[in-house]
């Protein structure tokens, strides 16, 4: 009997949350039972007719387009009417120029433009950053390639440096003054010599010698073949190839160098990778707004066309099903059942 009593209000109050507030009629007039008895039956529908086909209200420049449009013109015909010619021409020109500059205005204002143009934006961006990478990777091969070419150019400029290391342990021990048993060579050509800095064989080089301007051509022809005469002595000391620890040395640089640039090249080719799955998203979701080009714009301001509808993503909650929502839920536990009618307390026993 209780249940019955409060069973016009329980209805009541579930078919007022179907309709507008201002339709629902006061509490005391639904428990006296004199409000209207079909406020809950023909209103709500009318109402959600109502907001079934309703558009969106036009404001600002979506509302007088057309208006301004119908009034140039007609004012434009009036002129030409009238007689006046070129009057009506300037207005229709004017006219014409000032819709189109409003039009092609309100068309890059639309919410699913600006949305185009701004991931056409971030499109541009992840063009140009994988651009800058392929040229970083472009760059890095070249480079690569160069380092394993000039392997035999660093063993030729090794055992160079080898060579004249050798030659410098050999000839750092023949002092200048020896120079002095040469036939034609004086004590004072000595003198300049080591005034010019010259102390030992290995630094009387060919073009140190002729930068001296105090010396005559014969005395550093002389000179020159002194250090020569030396230097044939001592051949047989200068080694011809570079040792396996040296070429172990210059194979293991070249070698870190090229995984150096396999490294880099991976982390370029990486990031090429996660800049491509970046743009492709953003083309995903410029594919899921809905175009509008501004001819179609022209037309929803002239009320010849509408508006693309703006795309709705399915909430995943909402497209599952009754049966699959059932089946994730986790089982009921059934209450224990027993046959003994006592109280837990005295069960004990």
């Amino acid at each position: 009997d209780a249940i019955e009593t409060v069973r016009p209000l329980a209805n009541a109050l579930r078919k007022a949350c179907y309709v507008e507030p201002e339709v629902v009629p006061p509490l005391e007039e639904i428990r006296a039972g004199t409000s209207e008895t079909d406020w809950y039956t023909v209103r709500p529908a009318a109402t959600r007719r109502r907001r079934k086909g309703s558009a969106p209200a036009r404001t600002g420049r979506d509302r007088w387009f057309l208006p301004a449009t119908l009034g140039t013109t007609l004012a434009s015909f009036a002129l030409l009417v009238a007689g006046w010619p070129l009057a009506a021409a300037g207005l229709a020109g004017a006219g014409f120029f000032a819709g189109a500059w409003s039009s092609w205005h309100g068309y890059r204002q639309v919410s699913a433009v600006r949305r185009h143009r701004r991931l056409d934006e971030e499109v541009a961006r992840f063009d140009e950053l994988i651009h800058n990478l392929k040229r970083q990777m472009d760059a890095l091969q070249t480079k690569q390639q160069e380092v394993r070419h000039t392997i035999e150019e660093r063993r030729t400029r090794r055992l160079r440096e080898v060579r004249e290391e050798a030659v410098f342990d050999r000839l750092k021990y023949h002092f200048i003054g020896e120079v002095a048993g040469v036939e034609g060579i004086t004590h004072k050509h000595v003198v300049r010599l080591k005034k010019a800095g010259i102390r030992t064989a290995y630094e009387a080089k060919p073009e140190r010698l002729e930068a001296l301007r105090t010396l005559g051509e014969r005395t550093t022809a002389r000179i020159a073949m002194w250090r020569a005469a030396l230097l044939a002595e001592h051949e047989d000391a200068l080694p011809e190839t570079l040792s396996p620890a040296e070429e172990r040395r210059i194979r293991r640089y070249v070698e870190r160098r090229v995984s150096n640039l396999d490294a880099e090249i991976a982390r370029a080719r990486t990031k090429t990778r996660v800049q491509r799955a970046e743009r492709e998203r953003v083309r995903a979701r410029q594919d899921e707004i809905p175009t509008l080009s501004w001819g179609r714009y022209v037309r929803y301001l002239l009320r010849l066309d509408t508006l693309p509808a703006p795309a709705t993503r399915p909430s995943s909650a909402g497209a599952r099903s009754s049966d699959e929502r059932q089946a994730a839920a986790p089982p009921r536990v059934p209450a224990p059942t027993s046959d003994d009618d006592r109280p837990w307390w005295e069960r004990s026993g």
